[in-house]
């Protein structure tokens, strides 16, 4: 009797195992740029971690952290000054905290065990994250094996010197978004920054799109290249990302 009950069980279980989908793993790219040229404290913008994360957290996706160096990344103190309730329980989260002190090296990546990559933005991406060749070449990697490429705001600037294996810019003719002039100049970083990333994104001869309305949601989706314009616009890049996972 035992040995039947235990035969129908294995039968049962045989399609669990068959038709089980592989966890999908998300690269989520955060800046280690601690200081700015004016010598001010800069970092990482917390929301466009936190937001994102909190469209995830629910779902069967696994989350890996890097940055261009590894190791500690740095919150930019501006943009916890003033929290909604889904930072503040990230930020009083011990076990989260402690994780963004041991992200990993680009150079420590297998690339094909990921279907998406994402660069957060805050103004230290600006400094560490165009130059940075390894991560250019795992984000070419993964974009030619039929991933996708997302980016917010000032993390747009990790796609600038990103080409595909025919040389060309990957961003080249796309459309795309990331911080407007016009947003920096509000906050008042046009002498701070390295570059004004629409410009740069224009000089590529990508098709930028912003809102005329500073601060407000935007994002731009062409194909597998997703990017949100501002960290107001987290939420909705992250949904437009699982939508689009979810049609795969």
């Amino acid at each position: 009797m035992k040995s039947k009950i235990k035969f129908l069980l294995f039968i049962i279980l045989i399609p669990c195992f068959l038709f089980t989908q592989p966890v999908t793993k998300l690269l989520v790219v955060i800046t280690n740029t601690k200081i700015d040229n004016n010598n001010q404290k800069t970092g990482f913008w917390f929301s466009e971690l936190t937001h994102f994360l909190d469209v995830f957290k629910d779902t069967n996706y696994k989350v890996d952290f890097i940055s261009p160096n590894g190791g500690n990344v740095s919150i930019d103190p501006t943009s916890i000054e003033s929290l909604d309730e889904i930072s503040k329980n990230y930020l009083n989260d011990n076990l989260f905290m402690k994780s963004l002190n041991n992200t990993k090296s680009p150079l420590n990546i297998e690339i094909n065990k990921f279907s998406v990559i994402y660069f957060v933005g805050g103004h230290g991406a600006m400094w560490d994250f165009p130059e940075n060749i390894q991560l250019q070449k795992i984000t070419t990697q993964l974009y030619e094996n039929n991933g996708i490429v997302s980016a917010v705001c000032h993390g747009t600037a990790g796609l600038l010197n990103v080409k595909l294996s025919n040389g060309n810019h990957l961003i080249k003719n796309k459309k795309i978004t990331g911080f407007s002039n016009f947003e920096e100049k509000i906050v008042g970083k046009t002498k701070s920054v390295p570059f004004l990333l629409q410009d740069k994104i224009e000089f590529i001869n990508a098709n930028y799109k912003k809102n005329l309305i500073p601060f407000t949601s935007n994002i731009v989706i062409d194909g597998r290249i997703l990017t949100g314009q501002n960290p107001n616009s987290t939420t909705d890049l992250a949904n437009a990302i699982l939508d689009l996972l979810n049609k795969k």
